[in-house]
C-alpha cells in the first residue's frame, strides 16, 4: 500500500513505503538491502543499481537532473545508473539513521537525523550539528524561498533563515509539536 493505505499497481519489488520517491519523470526510486532501484512508469520497466552497501536506503530526494540518496550514514547521489558518495556522517551516532536529505540554499548538504540536523561542504569539511538543531528528532527538511524548514519529532518546527535558526511558537493546542 501507498499513501496511507491506497493499494499501488505499481509492479514493485520488495520495498519500504516509507522510502520511496516518485520524480518529476514519474520515475519511482527504492531500495531493497544494497540495491537501488528505478521503475519507470511511462516505460513499465525496471532499472537495478548495486550500490554495495549493506541495508536499504532511508530517503531519496530529487536535486537537478540527480537524485540524492542516504543510507543509513552516507549520502550521495545517483546519476547515469550509479550511486556516487558525497560524504559520511560520523560514527557518534551509528543507531540514528538519515530520515531526510537536501541540498540547502547555501550549497551545504543538509540531513535530518532522530538525534538532530547536520551540514556539511562534500569535500570542504565533515558533518556538523546546525546549533541548536542537537538532539531534535528532526524527520523532514524542506526548502522554499531560501529558507529551510525543519520538522521534528516533538520539539515543533524550525526555520533556518539567512543563516539564523528560528523557532515559530506553537499552536494553541500543540499539534505542531509533531511536525512531519
Amino acid at each position: 500500500t501507498i499513501e496511507g493505505g491506497r493499494t499501488s499497481d505499481l509492479p514493485l519489488l520488495k520495498y519500504n513505503p516509507e522510502n520511496l520517491l516518485v520524480d518529476k519523470n514519474n520515475t519511482v526510486w527504492y531500495s531493497n538491502q544494497n540495491i537501488i532501484y528505478k521503475y519507470s512508469i511511462p516505460e513499465k520497466s525496471t532499472t537495478q543499481i548495486n550500490a554495495n552497501m549493506r541495508g536499504d536506503f532511508t530517503c531519496f530526494r530529487e536535486n537537478g537532473d540527480s537524485i540524492l540518496a542516504a543510507h543509513f550514514d552516507v549520502v550521495g547521489f545517483i546519476k547515469d545508473s550509479s550511486f556516487v558518495v558525497l560524504a559520511k556522517t560520523p560514527d557518534d551516532f551509528p543507531d540514528s539513521r538519515i530520515e531526510d536529505i537536501l541540498i540547502g540554499p547555501d550549497h551545504r548538504i543538509w540531513i535530518a537525523k532522530c538525534n538532530g540536523v547536520m551540514a556539511c561542504t562534500p569535500g570542504k569539511d565533515k558533518f556538523r550539528f546546525i546549533p541548536g538543531l542537537e538532539g531534535v528528532c528532526a524527520r523532514v527538511l524542506f526548502k522554499d524561498q531560501g529558507n529551510i524548514f525543519i520538522g521534528t519529532y516533538g520539539n515543533g518546527y524550525f526555520i533556518w533563515k539567512n543563516g539564523k535558526l528560528m523557532k515559530p511558537p506553537l499552536d494553541r493546542n500543540k499539534f505542531l509539536s509533531h511536525a512531519h
